[in-house]
């Protein structure tokens, strides 16, 4: 405990305009970094000789479950938001993706495919005609 004193936390204490997520994600961590804290004080009253333990163990396990139960709710809340997020870029990634990509990609992607089948011993999924090279038509004048 006295190696903590004087400490403060790096977080500001404005509220973030850029970025309201952080803001949950820093108020999180200060709650769980300040029931750490106060769980550490219990147990240090704990040593008191005039303590009773079972109550301040009691005071601790509540303290414990409080914690748990927050962290849970915030955890369930912002999973679903990662979640909405993570579709929104990926789809952001996926439309980059298909303007940067070449067309000609597709054949090195198919050459690439049948390489890795041919090393493992699977037949070639797609078959090509040998060239026969280009039959002239013959015009009605023969040549």
């Amino acid at each position: 405990m006295a190696d903590s004193e004087g400490i403060r936390s790096p977080f500001t204490t404005q509220p973030s305009a850029r970025s309201p997520k952080l803001r949950v994600y820093e108020n999180l961590f200060l709650f769980n970094q300040s029931v750490d804290h106060l769980v550490a004080l219990l147990h240090s009253m704990q040593k008191l000789p005039f303590a009773d333990r079972e109550e301040l163990q009691s005071f601790i396990v509540e303290v414990e479950l409080v914690r748990c139960d927050l962290n849970a709710d915030f955890a369930e809340h912002l999973t679903d938001s990662e979640r909405f997020d993570e579709s929104g870029f990926w789809k952001q990634r996926r439309a980059l993706e298909k303007k940067w990509r070449d067309p000609d990609d597709v054949y090195i992607d198919v050459k690439r495919r049948e390489e890795e089948r041919k090393k493992r011993g699977i037949a070639a999924a797609c078959w090509h005609r040998p060239s026969l090279g280009r039959r002239r038509r013959r015009g009605t004048l023969g040549i």
